[in-house]
């Protein structure tokens, strides 16, 4: 088997800094302190296909892109396109235009931006598959985790993956920094589709105002004094700072404590000072048609946050019912995968005023 690899190596950069993107703000990611994410993932995607041993032979972009972690794997590859440095978006359409007259698949690491310039750059109608690793992720062609899209290539190795068509969707970033959610459906791609292994596409719900309000109401009559509450972007959870007339972040992470606004659209590192003054819960609501907890336009819940906290206690989850219609599970896709032994198998989730329902973790690895 043939796959084409590529890596967008600065994909998902704004997300635990609290940009909720890093289309055009590379330079302001870096200025907040923020790290590659693509590179641990492109390799817990290599280590876990190298690991699986299927005949394949991998045919990539130099460097950063992808010639870097295939090094030493052992693994055959072949670098068809040197990019330019640092690496742009015509870097990605130009290798996907490579590969998709030479290989049987075509594996990127990125976001749903990435999603599009791999879109733009096929001339035929090559499978696609993407390894999440931006911040919001709404499009139906990525796995639901690095491990999962390699476990996907090893299907289609042995002829046992069904393919079908995705929507490639995204959304503009600078309106969604402004609070405002516009997804776009930008083209179609040939995809594998394997229950379990593939993320469904973002979808949107409407959810009655007083189920709404009842699901606010048990949260607020819930909180505890002198506890930092951060609070999630969705109507769900904004509806809390409804009830408590104070300002919020539609799209962002704010923090209550003692019913006032604690702080405002706030990152990794604003999350951690508060955990350092006192006691942090987290109030999150999964994202709809998705299934995803974490890992889905939520990444300052990052690894070192929720070591500072107890998710069988100190995680709320929220979500009206009609967002969970079709979800067996909810899904943790997080930098180190090893955290997802510290969640309970199953989670509660207010659903109603003192309403509840039991949900699974999925496992994804």
């Amino acid at each position: 088997m043939r796959i084409g690899f590529i890596v967008n190596p600065i994909a998902g950069m704004g997300g635990r800094v609290g940009l909720k993107g890093t289309d055009n703000l590379y330079h302001e990611a870096l200025r907040r302190g923020a790290k590659p994410v693509s590179p641990l993932r492109a390799r817990r995607f290599i280590d876990r296909l190298a690991r699986l041993g299927i005949d394949a032979e991998i045919y990539t972009a130099s460097g950063v892109m992808g010639g870097d972690y295939l090094r030493d794997t052992g693994m055959p590859h072949r670098i068809v396109y040197s990019p330019g440095e640092p690496t742009s978006p015509r870097d990605t359409v130009e290798t996907a235009r490579i590969l998709s007259g030479l290989v049987d698949l075509i594996v990127f690491v990125g976001g749903d931006g990435t999603a599009r310039d791999v879109c733009r750059g096929l001339e035929r109608d090559t499978p696609v598959l993407g390894v999440p690793s931006g911040v919001k992720m709404y499009s139906p062609c990525f796995a639901v985790s690095p491990e999962a899209a390699a476990a996907i290539a090893a299907y289609m190795a042995r002829g046992e993956a069904e393919i079908g068509i995705c929507e490639v969707l995204d959304l503009d970033e600078d309106l969604y920094r402004r609070g405002i959610l516009e997804i776009r459906r930008y083209c179609e791609v040939r995809c594998p589709r394997i229950e379990g292994y593939i993320q469904g596409g973002k979808a949107f719900t409407e959810a009655p105002e007083e189920e709404l309000l009842g699901i606010a109401q048990t949260v607020v009559e819930e909180m505890e004094p002198s506890t930092y509450y951060v609070t999630g972007p969705g109507r769900t959870v904004k509806k809390i700072h409804e009830i408590l007339e104070i300002p919020y972040t539609p799209l962002g992470f704010d923090i209550i404590r003692d019913n006032r606004l604690a702080a405002r659209d706030v990152d990794e590192e604003t999350i951690l000072r508060h955990a350092e003054k006192g006691r942090v819960k987290i109030v999150i609501s999964p994202v709809g048609g998705t299934g995803f907890l974490l890992g889905r336009g939520n990444q300052v819940i990052t690894g070192r946050v929720l070591t500072k906290i107890d998710p069988l206690v100190d995680m709320l989850v929220v979500s009206a019912r009609t967002k969970l219609r079709g979800v067996r599970c909810l899904y943790i896709d997080l930098d180190d995968p090893g955290l997802i032994t510290r969640f309970p198998r199953i989670v509660r989730v207010v659903v109603g005023y003192h309403e509840y329902m039991a949900i699974p973790i999925c496992s994804i690895t």
